[in-house]
Formats: C-alpha cells, sequence, structure tokens
C-alpha cells in the first residue's frame, strides 16, 4: 500500500505503508477516511399525526465532504532530514491536491521505527491492514489539506504527525479510466468507391467507374459512431466529452437505451470542445461555452451498470468519451 500527494507546481510526496530503511515518510497508522460514506445530509420533517418523519426519495439522500485523517511518520537518520521530509508534505499547503491510494492486495505489519512500537505518548507504528475485499484498487480523490507535527517524538530522526484533506468532492475515482472512441458515420464510408478518386494500375480511374483493386474507403474498416462504457463502482458516474475536427454543425451523443441527448449547436474545430457531465458545463480551451448547449440530457452510468452512446454528427474528426469508476 502506499499513497501519492500530488499538486501542480510541487514535486508528488509519497507516504509508504510499511518501513524499509530511513528517508522515507511512513503512514504509521490507518487511513481513517478513506472507505465508508461521509457524513449524511438529508433533511427530514416530522410527521405531526403519525409516527417517524416524511418519506425521503433516493434522489434526497446526500452526503458532505470525506475527510481524511493520515497518520504519518517522517524516518530519517537525523532530526534535520526528518523535518525536510515533514516540509515537502507542508509544501502542499494553500493547493487543491490529489490524493491516490494504491492497494496492492497485500497487508503490511507494523514495523517499530528504530524499537519505538509502544502505546501512550512514546511512537507507536500500528498495522497498516488491506481492508479485506478491496485489494488492488487505485483510487483517488482532491481536496486541501493540513499538516500537523508532534514535536516531542524527535529520538533518532523521526518526526510524527498527522495530515487531514477535506474533500470537497467525496467521491474516490479510479485512477485508470475507461474510454470510448466515436466518428461521424459519413454516407457512403462503407460503400465501394468509383473514380475518379481512385488511381488504378493504369492511371486514375475515370469518373464513375468502379476500380480494381475494390476499395471501400480510407476509414471504413474500425471506423464507429458508437462506444459503451462500464462503471465499476458504487455511484453514478458522469462520463466526459471531447469533440475535436471539422464538425461544422456541431454534433450530438445519444444515449442509446434512453434516447437522452447532449447535443452541441456550434462548430467544432482543431480545439476541442469538452463537456462535463458532472458540472453540465462545456468549455473549449478553459472558455465556457455551455450556451451552446441545445440538449442537456447528460449521459451517467449507474453503479456496476454501463451506458452505450451513439454520435451524431457531419464531418470530419472524432469524440472522445472518458468516465472513471466511481465510488462512495
Amino acid at each position: 500500500m502506499r499513497m501519492v500527494i500530488s499538486a501542480d507546481g510541487a514535486d508528488d510526496v509519497t507516504l509508504h505503508g510499511s518501513m524499509s530503511g530511513t528517508g522515507r515518510l511512513v503512514m504509521s497508522g490507518k487511513v481513517k477516511g478513506w472507505y465508508g460514506h461521509p457524513d449524511i445530509k438529508v433533511s427530514t420533517s416530522a410527521r405531526s399525526m403519525a409516527d417517524g418523519n416524511y418519506d425521503v426519495e433516493d434522489a434526497s439522500v446526500l452526503y458532505g465532504p470525506r475527510t481524511l485523517t493520515i497518520q504519518v511518520a517522517a524516518v530519517a537518520e537525523t532530526r534535520a532530514d526528518a523535518i525536510e521530509l515533514a516540509q515537502a508534505v507542508d509544501a502542499m499547503g494553500h493547493r487543491v491536491v490529489d490524493v491516490r491510494l494504491v492497494e496492492d492486495g497485500s497487508a503490511s505489519d507494523a514495523v517499530p521505527v528504530n524499537g519505538m512500537a509502544v502505546d501512550g505518548d512514546v511512537l507507536s507504528l500500528d498495522a497498516v491492514s488491506d481492508p479485506a475485499g478491496v485489494g488492488g484498487h487505485d483510487t483517488w480523490c482532491s481536496g486541501y489539506l493540513r499538516t500537523e507535527w508532534d514535536d516531542r517524538h524527535t529520538q533518532d530522526g523521526v518526526l510524527v504527525g498527522s495530515v487531514t484533506v477535506v474533500c470537497t468532492d467525496p467521491h474516490r475515482y479510479s485512477t485508470l479510466a475507461h474510454v470510448g472512441y466515436m466518428t461521424p458515420a459519413v454516407r457512403g464510408l462503407a460503400g465501394l468507391e468509383f473514380g475518379p478518386k481512385l488511381s488504378g494500375l493504369g492511371g486514375t480511374v475515370a469518373a464513375g467507374v468502379l476500380g480494381w483493386p475494390l476499395t471501400y474507403g480510407p476509414a471504413a474498416e474500425g471506423a464507429s459512431s458508437s462506444c459503451t462504457l462500464p462503471n465499476l463502482g458504487t455511484s453514478i458516474a458522469y462520463p466526459t466529452i471531447a469533440a475535436s475536427g471539422s464538425m461544422p454543425g456541431g454534433f450530438a451523443v445519444t444515449d442509446r437505451a434512453t434516447g437522452a441527448q447532449v447535443a452541441y449547436g456550434a462548430p467544432v474545430g482543431s480545439q476541442p470542445v469538452v463537456i462535463d457531465c458532472r458540472t453540465c458545463t462545456a468549455s473549449v480551451n478553459g472558455v465556457d461555452v455551455t450556451r451552446y448547449l441545445t440538449q442537456r440530457h447528460f449521459p451517467r452510468i449507474q453503479p456496476g451498470g454501463s451506458v452505450s452512446l451513439v454520435l451524431t454528427a457531419d464531418g470530419t474528426g472524432g469524440v472522445a468519451v472518458e468516465a472513471r469508476d466511481t465510488y462512495i
């Protein structure tokens, strides 16, 4: 097991799940708040003339931010080196950070640092175990952090403390993304091509003449105007749609099962049009172009399910759809 904390403009910081030598940051206890649900935020009204409260619909069952607490130890040969390790985590302040936990399916036994493994006010490295049934998971979430270091434990270059991360989006996302590609279905793309586009053995084929060898068009094979994406997580996943190329009339992406459609009515050029189905927005180079969305039925993927999408567009280029397994 290992945890990686990263942010723009700062070096990645790795917290290791077990101790092997010195000069590293170690998770000295379990990661609290990573698995399980955050605090629930459901407002209900009491039944004045009956027992209990009024019923709650599924859409009203919501959760607050996810708060992570990680017990850490900076282990080095000297106090100065331990402080330097701790400051690498402190450098993540004033930034939005990504916290990634990589589970390898194994349990890390408690490893005392220089023999210190007792309870009370003296450093104790508890066992860092892989919770049952989650071996092999590789997920991340985003938030902001606060560090706290305890100066009382600096024996032999060891500095202990904790890292608290508040994730305003409580979901965890798989590091590996599912990606599907779609291209516009051009009329005649999969049919026989006639001259004058073709060049036969004797030169250019005359217009309307079937050339030899037969050809079905340069993009007939492998082209697809549909794709299917799964969600192996425990919460609804919202894909991201990116279109680029030359689509003068825009494009539309339709959920094959429901007929729901998200459509972009402006021309698409070399700069990708990115539609975020979670925030229900569209952008080009970071500039908001949501106003050009003519249909706003954004696709989503139920936990344990999948979605099949179909592209409708004229022109060339392609649409990439990306989704990640989403956990709550």
